[in-house]
């Protein structure tokens, strides 16, 4: 007698359960076809931008050699050697 009495709990805790797991799947497809949406929309929207010419580029020697600076040694340091000599 005593479980029959639980019975309506332990099914009320059933359906909240199947409520909970129902409503996390349509958070998961709403996410997932918003992703969507806006891939297709970006890939969309880049099929329609122009390319620059490459003269129309101000700077084309942008990534510049780095100057090689002497370092400053203490006394202490010990001896200097200089990467362009290895």
């Amino acid at each position: 007698m005593f479980y029959i009495g639980c019975l309506p709990i332990i099914g009320l805790i059933l359906i909240l359960f199947v409520v909970v797991y129902v409503l996390n799947i349509v958070r998961t497809a709403r996410d997932v076809l918003i992703g969507l949406y806006l891939t297709i929309k970006e890939k969309t929207q880049a099929l329609f931008k122009p390319t620059p010419l490459v003269s129309e580029i101000e700077d084309t020697d942008y990534y510049l050699q780095t100057e090689l600076r002497d370092k400053l040694y203490d006394k202490d340091d010990g001896e200097y050697v200089s990467y362009k000599d290895l």
